[in-house]
């Protein structure tokens, strides 16, 4: 195995335990903040519970789609080097 491969393994492997630690991180200051949030919104613990899944959520999805779009370009990218 050579050492670039080697590298690029690592490098993936620590962007994705960033991108899980952040996420981690980014759920429980929000759930942190939820009585903060149902005071300030004048809301029942249910309705404010729906805030902060909608939340997730949207995180979630909006980091979906960069990982396709990560994915799709190491893909051409792999493509192109095999071409050469």
């Amino acid at each position: 195995m050579s050492l670039l491969r080697m590298d690029r393994r690592f490098w993936v492997t620590l962007n994705i335990s960033i991108g899980v630690f952040m996420s981690t991180l980014d759920a429980s200051i929000v759930n942190i903040s939820l009585p903060t949030i149902i005071e300030t919104l004048n809301t029942s613990v249910k309705a404010g519970s729906w805030v902060v899944i909608a939340y997730l959520v949207s995180v979630q999805v909006k980091r979906m789609r960069k990982a396709h779009e990560a994915q799709v370009n190491m893909a051409q990218a792999n493509e192109a080097e095999d071409n050469k």
